[in-house]
């Protein structure tokens, strides 16, 4: 009898542990309707101060009163409700933070039953909105998407439909104009998407919809904004709705689209190409998509709306997806969001649409509840914060974060920059933006080299900046800000020469010897052999170009070389940057080229540097090798052979011993007047011979 009561009770934790697992998965619940659902648009961002995200639905109902748009506020516990109502409807529309306030504003198509509008709104914070710009544009159901296209730290806007297929750029202060009427036209049931699908840097632009005939076109970003065509993808489509998301984590992002009975995704073949890659054999019209991560695998999953149904896909984790789950009371007409409404730590789905078509349809709005049991918890706040100068501008590096479920090529990030002070962010705003198809939030495109992100702004140098960056999960939970950082005008280094002579180093007794602003924190040292193009890291000649070295001293500086192991009698050249307090180091100053050889011998041992030299700032030191101590007379003759200045030194002086000696020319002449600009000759004479060398003075 016990053994039996053994046999059920382990049976018994058998099933509690089936049940227990299968509840670790994610499974959308209706949890309540919103009421006034409707068709066309709906966004979703943070409109006030309480940290819940908050929604804006925007649309029509067949048969129902005049077109409309609804707020409706987050009571903290994930329930929306009611708040407003705002003038347009029956369009499209978006939240993001135009004017760097760090509140979401609006920008809204439509009609409310008398006109039709383009307009935009700001945010009072309390989310009252007021009419900020009139785009004096007649437009309907058209889809607007936003990014900061032309790489200037605020968002511009795509605007597709009604005919019209244009960017519109960001002036400031979120005042918008036409920027760039991009060909074909979109006349009817159009869909746009943003995204670096090349990684350079900047957002590349996706389009469906009608010009007459289906469409489906990739535009790619010449980095200022400028679109212009680069691949056709059969079929066009219509009626439908497209997303980028690197779904594979190969650091490329996919696209995965719906419309005219597709359902399909296709792959980035790693330029910005796309290639079919999954079938999904749904049937789909009138259609919208969302990608992220409902089950807290750190993959991209998809949630498809249209033709009277709501699927949800999982993804394999090789961008391959499975039908996971068909949810009851579907819609069409639809719009679908993924955000996590009451804060749990996953993903909750809002859907808006019609339940049937005809006149006797009906507007639906539904919210469902996620209830993975699987925790997700926050990615690691960004660190090794740099800021480096390129090209005259900031690029601001940091590594990627690290995540419990999200491989680090999937996670996103959010940066905010300040050109004013450490909290008022007016370059690119701290406000965490929502676009459609969602897998692309955060603000910085997918900049990769090798585990380090970036973003290279247009900030000139001279400019103090202040920064912080934030990581976002496939879930988008965000990790919070990093530190501010500040990012200043960075100190100026050179090289004075190298010892013991400029063109050429002797490598048993040279070092590396320069000058910095006062302030730096630190000096680097790069050697490059010209001829094989290898640098030396400190140990052996490698092709890294970051293989720069620690000098020592700071505004005096120095590199010792007698470890190097040299190429000797190859063309070798020294550059030097400064690091400050930061972090921050600055370009390369101007390289100095010289040749190493295994002795003080003959053949280098007379010359003088720096050369030219300028006597009202300097003096130039004429450098000569003694195989033994000697009598030394050295004379400076100028073109026409007249002295200028001579020295002369018996054999047992101290600039006539064995070695290296030096003795200084500050370009004045023996009535100790400086010397005319020109070409002068100095002229060495020891017991070994006589040796001749080049001076040029340039004032």
């Amino acid at each position: 009898m016990g053994a039996l009561n053994l046999r059920i009770n382990n049976f018994t934790i058998f099933l509690l542990f089936l049940l227990t697992a299968s509840d670790n998965y994610a499974k959308f619940t209706n949890w309540y309707n919103i009421s006034g659902g409707m068709d066309a648009s709906c966004a979703i961002n943070l409109l006030n101060e309480d940290n819940y995200p908050d929604l804006i639905l925007s649309g029509s109902v067949p048969g129902g009163p005049p077109n409309n748009s609804w707020i409706l506020t987050n009571n903290r516990h994930g329930k929306l409700e009611n708040y407003n109502s705002i003038l347009l409807g029956g369009g499209s529309v978006v939240l993001f933070d135009y004017n760097n306030d760090n509140k979401a504003e609006m920008i809204q198509t439509g009609s409310d039953g008398g006109g039709t509008y383009f307009k935009s709104y700001t945010n009072s914070g309390s989310m009252i909105f007021n009419e900020y710009q009139d785009f004096n544009l007649s437009t309907y159901h058209d889809y607007l998407s936003y990014g900061d296209i032309d790489i200037d730290g605020d968002n511009d806007l795509i605007l597709a439909g009604s005919g019209y297929f244009r960017s519109y750029t960001n002036y400031g202060k979120g005042h918008y104009g036409v920027y760039q009427n991009i060909t074909p036209g979109v006349t009817s049931w159009p869909a746009t998407t943003l995204g670096d699908i090349d990684n350079d840097g900047d957002l590349d632009l996706i389009m469906t919809g009608s010009d007459g005939s289906s469409q489906f076109k990739v535009y790619k970003n010449n980095g200022s904004g400028i679109f212009s065509f680069y691949q056709d993808i059969p079929p066009g489509i219509t009626h439908g709705s497209i997303a980028l998301g690197d779904i594979d984590a190969d650091k490329y992002l996919d696209l995965v689209m719906t419309g005219e009975g597709y359902s399909r995704v296709y792959k980035n073949t790693g330029n910005g190409a796309f290639s079919l890659y999954q079938n999904l054999g749904l049937s789909i019209l009138e259609s919208s998509i969302a990608l992220g991560d409902i089950n807290s695998d750190g993959s991209l999953d998809l949630i498809i709306t249209g033709s009277f149904s709501i699927q949800v896909l999982t993804n394999n984790g090789n961008g391959t997806y499975d039908l996971y789950q068909r949810l009851s009371r579907g819609i069409s007409k639809s719009s679908v969001l993924l955000s996590d409404l009451d804060n749990d730590g996953d993903m909750d789905l809002i859907t808006s649409g019609y339940t049937n078509s005809g006149a006797t349809g009906t507007g639906l709005g539904q919210v469902f509840s996620n209830k993975c049991q699987i925790l997700n918890l926050q990615p690691d706040i960004p660190s090794g914060m740099q800021a480096q100068d390129v090209n005259g501008y900031w690029k601001f590096i940091w590594n990627a974060s690290a995540d419990d479920h999200t491989v680090p090529a999937l996670l996103n990030y959010k940066i905010a920059i300040s050109t004013v002070s450490s909290n008022v962010f007016n370059y690119s705003s701290e406000m965490i933006d929502y676009p459609r198809g969602q897998a692309n939030i955060g603000n910085v495109p997918q900049g990769w080299k090798g585990s380090a992100c970036y973003y290279q702004s247009k900030i000139p140098v001279t400019t103090t900046a202040f920064w912080k960056v934030c990581a976002l999960d496939t879930s988008f939970k965000d990790s919070g800000y990093c530190q501010v950082q500040k990012a200043e005008k960075l100190y100026s280094s050179r090289i004075i020469k190298l010892e013991p002579s400029s063109g050429i180093y002797f490598q048993s007794t040279g070092k590396i010897i320069g000058d910095a602003e006062k302030g730096c924190a630190s000096v680097e040292v790069r050697i490059k052999n010209l001829k094989n193009n290898k640098y030396w890291n400190g140990n052996n000649w490698t092709e890294s170009t970051n293989s720069w070295l620690n000098a020592s001293g700071k505004e005096e500086w120095e590199y010792g070389c007698k470890s190097i192991n040299w190429v000797l009698g190859e063309q070798h050249y020294a550059e030097c940057r400064t690091v400050n307090s930061y972090g921050n180091r600055s370009q390369a100053g101007l390289k100095v080229e010289f040749i190493p050889v295994w002795s003080l011998s003959e053949q280098y041992s007379f010359c003088n540097y720096p050369n030219p030299f300028d006597p009202n700032k300097e003096t130039t030191c004429i450098e000569y090798l003694l195989q033994n101590n000697d009598d030394v007379k050295i004379m400076i003759f100028d073109i026409n052979g007249g002295v200028v200045r001579q020295w002369d030194y018996p054999g047992s002086s101290g600039n006539a011993k064995q070695g290296i000696n030096r003795i200084y020319w500050d370009g004045k002449n023996v009535k100790n007047y400086i010397v005319a600009n020109g070409v002068y000759f100095c002229y060495l004479k020891i017991s070994s011979g006589k040796y001749l060398t080049k001076i040029i003075v340039l004032k």
